[in-house]
Parts: C-alpha cells; structure tokens; sequence
C-alpha cells in the first residue's frame, strides 16, 4: 500500500500519527506532498517518482475538485487504466 497525502500545509496534517500508525500495520509506504498546490502538486513527476508501480495498482482519490482532477489526469497520462481509477470529490 501507497499512501500518498497532499496538504497545503504541515498544520493540515492533523491525523498524521493515526494515519501513520494504519499504513506501517500494514507495511505500507506513506509519502507526504506538502505545500501550496503552485509547488506541491499531483502532477505526472510526482507521482512516477512516489509511486513508480502506478500503472499496476488500483487508485483511490479523495480532495478537492482541483487536486483530484489533476491527480486524474495525471494517472492517466502514467497509463492507468480508467476502471482502476477510484476518486470522491469535494469543493470548499
């Protein structure tokens, strides 16, 4: 498991202990994706280089409207398949 958490800021980071706790039980990788979206974003590098097995996983994405929807594209442009794409969005 991949888990990869993009936050405008380290204060957004709120359950980072909890979240941190679930990943490492069950041996997973957690990679943080902090700053405002001009620098931290969800764009085709990032996630080649936080996930480079991309291609071959099942995907699930929840955030704001904007950040999912580069994240899609960007899954896509990596070659994800469509059906593997999973994603709730929100606006605020």
């Amino acid at each position: 498991i991949d888990v990869v958490w993009r936050a405008s800021s380290e204060d957004d980071l709120m359950l980072r202990p909890e979240v941190e706790a679930l990943v490492a039980q069950r041996k997973g990788r957690l990679h943080f994706v902090v700053g405002s979206r001009k620098f931290a974003n969800l764009d085709v590098k990032t996630l080649r280089d936080l996930v480079p097995h991309l291609k071959h996983t099942e995907v699930f994405l929840c955030g704001p409207d904007a950040v999912v929807n580069q994240a899609i594209e960007s899954c896509r442009a990596l070659g994800v398949d469509e059906h593997r794409i999973h994603h709730e969005q929100f606006a605020f």
